[in-house]
C-alpha cells in the first residue's frame, strides 16, 4: 500500500493508505464502516484486521469488495474501488 508525504516512514508514524484517506476526507470512522459492512454484506471483518488493513496490510479482493460494498452503503453512492486501495503499488517492486 502506499504512504504519502508527511506520514511515510518514520518510527512512530501513521500509514496513510487510500482506505484511510478516504474515511477522513469522508469523515468516516473505521467503527462506522465496519457496521456498514455487515448491513451491506451480512460479514463481519474483525476491528484487528480492519486496522492492519488501514495501515497498509495486504488485503485479499474478496475483502476489498466487501470493503467497497459497506463504503458504497455507507457513502450513499458509487464508490471505485480505486477510490480505497492502490493497485498499482506491489510488493517488492521498485
Amino acid at each position: 500500500m502506499e504512504q504519502s508525504g508527511d506520514d511515510a516512514g518514520g518510527a512512530g508514524s501513521t500509514r496513510r493508505t487510500r482506505l484511510q484517506r478516504w474515511l477522513d476526507s469522508n469523515r468516516f470512522t473505521s467503527a462506522s464502516l465496519e457496521q456498514a459492512i455487515v448491513i451491506a454484506t451480512a460479514t463481519t471483518i474483525s476491528r484487528q484486521s480492519m486496522t492492519k488493513i488501514r495501515q497498509g496490510a495486504d488485503v485479499r479482493l474478496s475483502t476489498m469488495i466487501r470493503i467497497k460494498r459497506g463504503a458504497e452503503s455507507l457513502a450513499g453512492r458509487a464508490v471505485n474501488i480505486d477510490e480505497l486501495f492502490d493497485f498499482d503499488v506491489l510488493p517488492g517492486a521498485a
